[in-house]
């Protein structure tokens, strides 16, 4: 059985998590250097926490595989 994981993506970029200040997220855009090893992935378990992120600063939830480095 694959292991599936979440990612928020918000317009082009995605969520990496919380800055200094916990009130200001932080995005990646897909194009900077190692963003795919840097990027917040959600278990199933954990999706009722991304979906209360969506619900704060917009985007959509995608399902990637555990594994798969590429967004």
């Amino acid at each position: 059985m694959t292991v599936k994981n979440y990612v928020i993506k918000v317009g082009n970029m995605y969520f990496k998590g919380w800055g200094e200040d916990p009130l200001e997220p932080v995005f990646l855009l897909p194009d900077a250097v190692s963003h795919n090893k840097f990027v917040r992935r959600f278990t199933t378990a954990e999706l009722p926490i991304a979906e209360k992120y969506c619900d704060q600063f917009g985007g959509e939830i995608k399902e990637v595989l555990r594994d798969d480095r590429k967004l």
